[in-house]
């Protein structure tokens, strides 16, 4: 086994990825293996089939160098330009005449790069050691909410924060390592019981920290990677059956409070509470029908306008065009995400992004339609674009996992494959 030992490391010494070489090394011993045992069946001695085995291989150095661009890790240039041109399109909201601040402007550019250093690192980083670690993960999530519950510093808007120095902990920080979570977990077959055990745990923590919007994320989040987990059908239908059942006798339970019907109605007519809540709905309408198609429409005071209501800054400060450019752009992120999705073969790979990708495309098909008077407003930020440190760091979190899946989309895959259908 000698001969065979030193002809396997002198092809994967051509190999410049590390994270190839024991995929490469497994392959090609089973390859040389196989072909031994068809010789030894024709006659040869054991040593002598194997000679005959690495000759029909070729040269180590000739197969090494065709191997490693095989297993090259891979970058997607393409989502890496759109992440490029979206962080910087996030400046305009903060670049208009009303809203410019040098403080702002240095704090969003330092997001930024914090946004940068957080891809870079997960990109490096090999997702499929997050495996081991679902409960992990879920228990950080989890131990974020029980911090902001037990133990706020302040509350902004009614929502509790944690503040430490410059860095504020909020609820919706616990969402990535829950798309961890969640996909490791059911990418793990866990006991289906258990799962909706801790699906019942984090939303009873949102709820408890007043956070409607981060529950809507999480429900949205786990019924997307359990409809794409292994699970039969079956179960499924039934699991989700039940599940839209009891949400809506809750729905009718606590939408029937003086608070809920007065936000239904207001969301109908607002112009009978515009000088309450309508009248953010009526501001809204009043932007979209004014507005050009290029440049500056008649400038109106819009509330939080680089975080909540920034779509709606950017329509009014710069036109129709530029805020359909930056729709365009944020669109293109969320299907080259789905096409990732489609070319990977590791399901574990899938549901990362998958995860990833429903918080992402949640926020920004939200924050469109609340803009637009399609859906009732709440605190939704735009992924990247919002002012703030989690919309940039949550985008660039689901950028970061398709990047990582992504260059190491060739390794290990049959590995993982067979790995999968022996469970």
């Amino acid at each position: 086994m000698k001969l065979l030992d030193t002809f396997i490391q002198r092809v994967t010494s051509y190999i410049h990825a590390k994270d190839a070489r024991i995929f490469v090394a497994a392959e090609l011993t089973q390859h040389i293996k196989q072909a031994q045992q068809t010789w030894i069946k024709k006659g040869l001695t054991e040593e002598d089939a194997l000679k005959r085995a690495i000759a029909e291989m070729g040269s180590p150095a000739t197969l090494g160098e065709s191997l490693n661009k095989i297993h090259k890790p891979k970058v997607d240039w393409l989502l890496i330009g759109l992440l490029v041109t979206v962080m910087a399109l996030s400046f305009l909201p903060l670049l208009t005449q009303t809203m410019f601040s040098p403080d702002l402007f240095m704090r969003k550019l330092l997001f930024i790069v914090l946004a940068i250093v957080l891809v870079i690192s997960m990109m490096f980083l090999d997702y499929r050691k997050l495996q081991k670690y679902g409960y992990v993960f879920f228990g950080i999530g989890t131990a974020i909410l029980l911090l902001l519950y037990l133990f706020p510093t302040a509350f902004i808007h009614g929502h509790p924060v944690f503040v430490i120095s410059q860095l504020r902990i909020e609820s919706t920080m616990a969402m990535p390592f829950y798309v961890i979570a969640w996909a490791t977990l059911f990418h793990n077959r866990t006991n289906l019981f258990v799962c909706i055990g801790l699906f019942v745990t984090s939303l009873l923590l949102f709820a408890m920290n007043a956070q409607t919007v981060a529950l809507f994320m999480c429900i949205v989040l786990v019924a997307m990677l359990f409809w794409c987990s292994t699970f039969s059908k079956k179960i499924k239908l039934i699991v989700t059956g039940i599940g839209f059942a009891l949400g809506n006798v809750l729905l009718v339970f606590f939408g029937t409070t003086a608070r809920q019907i007065e936000r239904i109605t207001v969301y109908f007519d607002p112009a009978e509470y515009a000088e309450g809540n309508g009248y953010y709905y009526l501001l809204l309408q009043n932007i979209i029908l004014q507005a050009k198609w290029i440049g500056a429409s008649d400038s109106m005071a819009i509330p939080v306008q680089h975080t909540n209501f920034v779509l709606a800054s950017v329509i009014q400060s710069y036109g129709f065009v530029v805020a359909i450019v930056l729709v365009m752009i944020l669109s293109l992120c969320v299907i080259r995400l789905l096409m990732v999705v489609l070319r990977v073969r590791d399901s574990y790979a899938r549901l990362l992004i998958v995860g990833g990708v429903t918080i992402f495309w949640a926020q920004f098909v939200y924050h469109f339609g609340m803009t637009f008077g399609y859906l009732p407003i709440v605190t939704m930020p735009m992924p990247f674009i919002s002012y703030g440190l989690m919309p940039t760091m949550l985008g660039a979190f689901t950028i970061g996992l398709a990047l990582s899946v992504w260059r190491r989309k060739s390794l290990y895959v049959e590995t993982y494959d067979h790995l999968d259908d022996s469970i």
